[in-house]
């Protein structure tokens, strides 16, 4: 079996649990892991190292971005220039004029440019889409927060940071964009409340919390079905009662994710589950919001 190369660019905490669950695919031979940061690796096999300029010079079926935020515009449009297929972790770039042209840019050059919308390739997500079909007069209540010991994060970071997820999954979920009815932003805490086709109501808060939180609660024909993203558990409340629908592995969907890039560089072709400019536009609007 020929195995594909693959260049990993940022090791941080992500970066590590992208190479952690890269080693569990088969098809895939990790090449190189760049960061300015020493790497604790000691596999020979695997080049290392902290300019990423090196990886612009390597044979590499794809690289994947997992830096910082603000680095993922100017990384990405280099390694588009030289040919590479890129999977960017999410927000493809921190604007949606700089993510359109990074689009543009890969359509132009026959190149793969996959975002990293996680919780699109979360098996537990699909079992939700089942549920809410043709469901009318729906309610969900997003928190989406960290500790408040925890680094605080500025205006753009949140936006950036935290909201991609669910806009992914609203869009995924519904086809439509939210249209964002209220939003305020509070000692690193953003409130908003979308409305999607004047039957489905979101709420939520995206920031700074007294926990480390990840769960949406849809509201359901006088049932509540709440999924725990960092526990990777959908739980089904009524009546007083609370039983679990489904749970999984927590690393099944960041291994999904990769592996369904991966078969798009086998393919020459990529579709991703839903437009990332979609996700963007509705991400520039609530920065000009705020």
């Amino acid at each position: 079996m020929v195995k594909l190369k693959i260049g990993i660019l940022g090791f941080g905490y992500w970066g590590k649990k992208i190479y952690q669950a890269l080693r569990r695919i088969p098809e895939c031979e990790i090449t190189v892991v760049c960061d300015k940061r020493k790497i604790p690796l000691d596999n020979k096999k695997i080049i290392l190292t902290d300019n990423y300029k090196d990886l612009l010079r390597m044979n590499l079926d794809g690289i994947i971005i997992a830096t910082p935020n603000e680095t993922h515009f100017s990384l990405a449009f280099q390694f588009l220039l030289k040919g590479y297929n890129l999977f960017v972790e999410k927000p493809l770039a921190t604007s949606f004029k700089e993510a359109e042209k990074l689009i543009n840019l890969a359509a132009k050059r026959n190149l793969n440019l996959f975002t990293g919308h996680i919780l699109l390739y979360h098996p537990l997500i699909d079992t939700i889409k089942k549920i809410l079909e043709n469901k009318k007069n729906l309610e969900l209540k997003i928190k989406r927060t960290n500790k408040v010991s925890q680094i605080n994060k500025s205006e753009k970071e949140i936006i950036y940071d935290l909201f991609p997820h669910d806009i992914a999954l609203l869009l995924y979920f519904f086809k439509k964009e939210p249209k964002i009815k209220e939003i305020a932003l509070e000692k690193s805490l953003v409130e908003a409340h979308f409305l999607i086709d004047n039957e489905i109501k979101i709420s939520g808060v995206w920031g700074k919390g007294t926990d480390k939180e990840r769960t949406i609660t849809f509201f359901v024909e006088n049932k509540k079905i709440v999924f725990d993203g960092l526990l990777s558990v959908l739980k089904l409340k009524e009546n007083g009662n609370e039983k679990i629908i489904k749970s999984i592995d927590y690393q099944l969907p960041l291994s999904w994710e990769l592996s369904y890039f991966l078969n798009s560089l086998k393919n020459k072709r990529i579709k991703e589950k839903i437009p990332t400019l979609k996700v963007m536009a509705v991400l520039d609007k609530i920065e000009k919001l705020l």
